[in-house]
């Protein structure tokens, strides 16, 4: 009888290759993995070669040592967020680090989803990765701010106007509003972005 073994080897091998394939019909496994990279390596490095958070993320840590209805300077989800994290992990240095990437990721999968309601999947993906290059998204995608923590938030609430404003579907304005209440939730900036709702919808 024949080994089946090595057969299996690369039967496993061959499924994980066509799973995570750019030529693949649903590439989104790929944009989960690439995603999860990018979250895992910036805080990962950045935990290691900082001895202590930024400036922006100790005042974050500050805030997030109780529950408010808000904070000095900014409204609570953020604080809120970073307080149930401080909860189950403590203060460890990378923690703020994996926060803010945390909402770097999710919008840039909000981002991918957006472009493939406007082209093919791997189009978006390249977009995607395009703007993954934009500052807030990396250097500054680690400061856990108020500005990255609304990231995506405010890409969520895009999607969703694209979408409700093209196929007038009851969930996709609910959803818009829960996008809305969170990006507004988290800085009180979303109000130009909800002007520019309103512009667009009056054109």
């Amino acid at each position: 009888m024949m080994p089946t073994q090595p057969l299996q080897s690369v039967s496993s091998s061959s499924k994980f290759t066509r799973l995570f394939s750019p030529s693949a019909d649903n590439i989104a496994p790929l944009v989960i993995l690439l995603l999860l990279l990018h979250l895992v390596l910036w805080s990962v490095f950045t935990g290691i070669s900082h001895r202590a958070p930024d400036w922006d993320n100790m005042e974050e840590l500050v805030w997030a040592s109780g529950l408010e209805w808000g904070y000095y300077k900014h409204p609570p989800l953020p604080s809120w967020i970073l307080y149930g994290l401080v909860a189950i992990f403590g203060r460890p240095v990378w923690l703020t680090f994996f926060t803010g990437q945390l909402s770097v990721i999710l919008s840039l999968w909000l981002v991918w989803k957006l472009g493939c309601e406007m082209t093919t999947q791997r189009r978006a993906l390249i977009a995607t990765l395009l703007v993954s290059l934009v500052a807030y998204f990396t250097v500054r995608g680690v400061m856990n701010n108020h500005n990255t923590m609304q990231l995506w938030s405010v890409a969520g609430a895009i999607w969703m106007f694209h979408r409700a404003t093209r196929t007038d579907s009851m969930r996709a304005w609910a959803m818009l509003g829960v996008f809305c209440a969170c990006a507004f939730l988290t800085k009180y900036s979303a109000l130009i972005q909800f002007t520019a709702f309103f512009f667009c919808t009056c054109c």
